[in-house]
């Protein structure tokens, strides 16, 4: 069953300013997918264009059937409402208002959606910090009050606690130390198995990627050059640049981070 479809999909910010051209991708109910690339691949524009933050020029986006692409108005913040689908980005402290604590940012999906009852949503806000590995007693803290790695855990948390059918994680480990690191991927590597969401996750670091992702999606230059299971992009890699990418990586390996 399929998740995420995309087909054709041309992104651009304008009109001397293509970034995607005639990617085709799918993630499956269930899947991770890692998208890995160089410094201005269209990582991160490929991720916006998903979540309706960047213009599509050309192309289908469809989540569990409704074709994103074609909501317009009412009809997209409607579709937005409903937390199906969640965008984790890459700087947490710049993503999370400082003038909030903790349990205000995570509810705020809840109650944008208007599923949970206000009397309710503390409880699901314990429950998603839980998720993530957090002591929901954070939940009166405000983000400069936690560390780097707690902030990026509360922006998980903030990510499923609308139960969405979808996480895309934007670069979620590079700005954090390596102990931090292993714990986020331990996490998305746990919550999958737990929820069954499925996820897109963005990142330039390979090794992150072999050890979290069901398959490797490689862009370049705006375009997908690769897209196959985990062991078959690392061992037997049929672009160019993907060869650099795995030859650029001293023992690489495919280990599953524990989790948490």
């Amino acid at each position: 069953m399929t998740c995420l479809e995309i087909n054709g999909l041309t992104a651009a910010y304008d009109r001397r300013r293509t970034v995607l051209t005639d990617v085709a991708l799918t993630v499956g109910a269930g899947e991770i997918v890692g998208v890995v690339g160089e410094t201005g691949s269209g990582k991160t524009t490929l991720a916006r264009a998903v979540a309706g933050l960047v213009p599509v020029r050309a192309g289908t986006i469809s989540l569990g059937g409704t074709d994103l692409t074609a909501l317009k108005g009412r009809a997209l913040r409607d579709f937005r409402r409903t937390g199906r689908l969640q965008l984790v980005f890459q700087d947490p402290l710049r993503a999370l208002d400082p003038d909030w604590d903790v349990n205000a940012l995570v509810a705020e999906p809840l109650a944008v959606a208007g599923t949970v009852p206000a009397g309710e949503r503390a409880e699901r806000v314990a429950e998603a910090l839980r998720a993530v590995g957090l002591d929901p007693g954070l939940a009166a803290r405000r983000p400069w009050q936690l560390s780097g790695g707690q902030r990026q855990r509360v922006l998980l948390a903030r990510a499923l606690v609308t139960a969405p059918a979808l996480v895309i994680a934007d670069e979620p480990v590079s700005a954090l130390d390596a102990a931090a690191r292993n714990h986020v991927l331990a996490l998305l590597a746990g919550l999958r198995d737990r929820s069954g969401t499925s996820q897109l996750v963005i990142s330039h670091d390979l090794p992150s990627l072999a050890g979290l992702a069901d398959r490797i999606v490689v862009l370049y230059r705006g375009r997908i050059v690769e897209d196959g299971p985990v062991e078959q992009v690392l061992r037997e890699p049929s672009h160019p640049y993907t060869a650099r990418l795995v030859a650029a990586t001293p023992r690489l390996r495919r280990l599953r981070p524990t989790a948490a």
